[in-house]
């Protein structure tokens, strides 16, 4: 298994779901390419088909939960053995910088990313007008 960094993006505003069974902390572990993972909170948004998008956030507070926090996000693809490949989006909370877009999840064909080929979301990143965070 090996992962490939697909796009880095910083200042982008993206709502950290409240803390529910859906959302599960994960412990920091050593992953197989020697990598030390932070402790982060895992969150699987289900999309068309069952297909399931694997979002991880990092140092997110109390406070944060059921907000929008603006971050820097990673999108990344997993590459599995048997050639198959997922996507998963790291979410680093980065309070106090600009924020530059909104992060959504389109279900119309328009957007900046393929998700997977075989379903119709995309991901976007929509610029904003306002650069400060509103609570």
């Amino acid at each position: 298994m090996n992962y490939k960094s697909i796009v880095k993006k910083e200042g982008v505003v993206i709502y950290a779901p409240k803390r529910s069974n859906v959302m599960n902390w994960q412990k920091s572990f050593i992953a197989e390419n020697g990598e030390n993972v932070k402790p982060h909170w895992h969150n699987g948004r289900l999309l068309s088909g069952g297909f399931i998008l694997n979002i991880h956030f990092y140092g997110l507070v109390a406070e944060s939960f059921g907000k929008r926090i603006c971050s820097t996000i990673e999108i990344i693809e997993k590459h599995l053995p048997d050639g198959r490949i997922f996507p998963l989006i790291n979410v680093r909370n980065t309070p106090g910088a600009e924020c530059l877009y909104n992060f959504k999840i389109t279900k119309d064909g328009t957007g900046d990313f393929d998700i997977h080929p075989s379903i119709v979301e995309r991901i976007a990143f929509i610029p904003r007008r306002n650069t400060r965070l509103r609570p």
